[in-house]
């Protein structure tokens, strides 16, 4: 293997043929922040000399700090391994450029992580991201023709997921689409495309794609931008979620829920959001909303609160602390007032019983008092259950 690899690198480098041979699935993922299907993550990292641009920005809670689109993609993509480690979520980690061409050398130029819980092997994928690692252009075709044939043996049964994370075209338009095609074709693949950089153009491009595969067999497709701009356009149209950080970085390692991909383009409808809800809080058993009530309302509204404040706050792109929902405006949404029961919607409690002629002696007794002392309040009866008002008399 490779390269100047130790020992203990190849024994952590096993190898995805021993993980995913025929046959072979990977055992259930933990500590998700969003049930994800896939079992297996392959990432291409775009390291042509247009990352050295500026424009990049790194996110660190409620503070942003200016950096070249390759700083920030370093960052990202340490936050997406350990992600991925802690989870349990295998990964194959390549730079788009190999310093030979079309040689991926072990721990030069890819790297293997295995979702172990072994923290430490995040080490190995800073060192994708060294300086001398930036060179030529975008060649995607040849990087997808090698995970192609590198996931050739993988079973049927296994989900992979392939991200793409870049600032450009490809050079190749035509082999790369023809390469992407054959993938999907050879493996079940749901594709995520990461676009570091705002040009409309580039982004305009791989939605086209996105549209030209849905005719092969990929799973889904997801395309993103950066967090601010993908934060503001989910907020015009589902201003109910706090889009973080958090949930930008997960989509980003590769989700595969179509549901993200809709969230910037209309608001959800109610039975999307319950489900979508449903994915957030998975362990919740809320109310089924197939026969609308207000029992289930309260219900459902109760569990909701709990679940959201358990999770806690986190920064909105306004540096905002935020819920990750809303609860109110999720409630309105799913139940609307004008779907629920009429009967049930205004009851009130029968009114308290009131010994009219007790009350009335009462207030006899409390005005003689009061003319016997001179005094110069009365207090009358009145009221729809008798409430005792002082007056001042004239």
């Amino acid at each position: 293997m490779a390269d100047g690899g130790s020992e203990e690198e190849e024994e952590v480098c096993k190898g995805i043929r021993d993980l995913f041979g025929p046959h072979k699935i990977q055992s259930p993922k933990h500590n998700e922040m969003l049930p994800d299907s896939s079992h297996f993550t392959v990432y291409v990292i775009d390291n042509s000399k247009s990352m050295k641009k500026g424009g990049g920005k790194i996110w660190k809670g409620d503070n942003v700090e200016e950096a070249t689109r390759w700083e920030e993609l370093k960052y990202n993509t340490e936050k997406i391994a350990l992600y991925n480690i802690k989870r349990g979520q295998h990964a194959l980690y390549y730079i788009l450029r190999p310093k030979k061409k079309h040689v991926w050398i072990e721990y030069r130029d890819k790297v293997f992580i295995p979702g172990d819980g072994n923290v430490e092997n995040i080490k190995l994928v800073a060192r994708l991201f060294e300086d001398h690692q930036i060179r030529g252009n975008t060649p995607l075709t040849e990087v997808t023709q090698h995970i192609t044939n590198e996931c050739r043996f993988l079973s049927k049964d296994v989900l992979v997921c392939y991200v793409i994370l870049t600032d450009g075209y490809p050079n190749n338009s035509e082999t790369f689409e023809a390469a992407l095609h054959d993938f999907l074709t050879q493996n079940r693949v749901f594709l995520t495309i990461v676009l570091c950089c705002d040009d409309p153009d580039v982004i305009s491009y791989y939605n086209k794609v996105d549209e030209e595969m849905e005719e092969s067999n990929l799973l889904g497709c997801d395309i993103i931008d950066d967090w601010e701009a993908e934060s503001r356009e989910v907020a015009e149209f589902n201003p109910w979620l706090c889009y973080s950080q958090d949930i930008h970085m997960v989509r980003s390692a590769g989700l595969t829920l179509n549901c993200f991909d809709e969230l910037d383009e209309e608001p959800l409808p109610p039975q999307d959001l319950h489900r979508f809800i449903k994915k957030f809080f998975p362990d919740v058993k809320f109310p089924s909303i197939e026969m609308l009530s207000w029992p289930k309302r309260k219900k459902y509204q109760k569990l909701l609160k709990k679940a959201v404040e358990k999770r806690g706050k986190s920064f909105d792109v306004d540096h905002q602390e935020r819920y990750l929902l809303d609860v109110n405006y999720c409630i309105k949404r799913i139940f609307p007032k004008k779907m629920l029961p009429k009967q049930e919607r205004y009851v009130l409690p029968p009114p308290p019983t009131i010994d009219k002629p007790k009350m009335h002696k009462s207030v006899r007794v409390v005005n003689n008092a009061c003319k016997n002392r001179h005094h110069y309040h009365a207090v009358n009866y009145s009221g729809l259950y008798g409430r005792l008002q002082t007056t001042k008399r004239r």
